[in-house]
């Protein structure tokens, strides 16, 4: 057994620098989001995974110095600049993705692709959830959409239909766990699963 805490401490470790108006952040495998009470999105990480970063975190023939941050600093997510809505007022993030949600509902996407792609879903978000290996979205219908590398299931009794969109959506049938009636009103993703909070 030895001394980790020498090991840790030891090392050249800066401490970051985000906004004083940071309001949240959160984590995923290898990387992290930061947002701001303006709606302004900061990312940083591991520079050998940068999909959910949404922005360029290395040097290219194609990005002006100014828009270069390395990937372990934290930068702007220049994609959601200006946004209408007042920007970004939520951010998730697990496995390889990170979401946002804009206050007038667009939701977007980063990870699972190359780097740097800021994906705009085509239908309206009330609420986003991220986990290990997927990603779900609340619609404005109460639709529970699932994107990931496993297979999504309910637990209900019964078989999990679903009906499908593009971009690799499919819609969980919900009928089962709101068979007494109700909505559901939030959701949340962590580890390798998704939870549904249902309001009776």
């Amino acid at each position: 057994t030895g001394d980790w805490s020498s090991d840790v401490c030891s090392s050249d470790l800066s401490p970051l620098s985000l906004p004083e108006n940071t309001t949240n952040i959160t984590a995923g495998t290898t990387h992290f989001a930061a947002l701001t009470s303006s709606g302004t999105l900061y990312t940083w990480g591991d520079a050998r995974h940068p999909s959910p970063l949404g922005r360029l975190s290395s040097s290219s023939s194609s990005s002006s110095d100014n828009d270069y941050v390395p990937a372990d600093e934290p930068g702007i997510v220049t994609a959601l600049e200006g946004i209408p809505g007042g920007g970004v007022v939520k951010v998730v993030a697990g496995g390889y993705i990170t979401a946002a949600l804009t206050g007038e509902g667009d939701c977007y996407v980063m990870g699972g692709g190359e780097g740097g792609e800021v994906e705009c879903l085509d239908f309206d978000v009330v609420d986003v959830a991220v986990w290990e290996r997927g990603v779900g979205v609340l619609d404005k219908e109460g639709g529970w959409w699932v994107r990931g590398d496993g297979k999504e299931e309910v637990e209900s009794e019964g078989e999990v239909k679903w009906e499908e969109r593009e971009g690799g959506w499919k819609r969980v049938d919900l009928s089962e766990v709101l068979k007494g009636g109700g909505r559901v009103k939030k959701v949340f993703g962590g580890g390798e699963a998704s939870f549904l909070v249902v309001e009776r």
